[in-house]
């Protein structure tokens, strides 16, 4: 399981993988599989099948829960070894996520905590 906020403008250009489905905590996004646009908004979920070719963009700032049938998709960075506490919070979202030129702060992939 893997909580993203996403800056609005932010883009994921078309690739494929496992399974993957989630939850949309707030904001909206616009999900394309395979040539099929849909509109989500907070409160929906979605599920992208495995192999499809799918993008995603955030019209708004969004707080997404992102859960996929490949447990290496998302490596979890920053563990402190021996550390009885869990991770620390990784700092940077996706490789592939584009974000717009007039974004503030990067986009973030939250892992030890719900998203705000």
């Amino acid at each position: 399981m893997t909580f993203f906020r996403f800056d609005e403008g932010v883009t994921v250009p078309d690739h494929n993988h496992g399974a993957q489905w989630g939850y949309l905590v707030t904001g909206e996004m616009t999900l394309e599989i395979e040539g099929r646009t849909e509109l989500y908004q907070a409160g929906d979920v979605y599920y992208i099948p495995a192999g499809k070719k799918h993008r995603t963009s955030f019209s708004q700032t969004s707080h997404v829960i992102d859960m996929g049938d490949d447990p290496h998709r998302y490596p979890l960075r920053g563990w402190r070894s021996g550390a009885r506490k869990g991770p620390e919070r990784a700092r940077s979202g996706p490789a592939s996520v584009q974000r717009p030129a007039h974004a503030g702060p990067s986009t973030t992939s939250q892992r030890s905590s719900v998203p705000r």
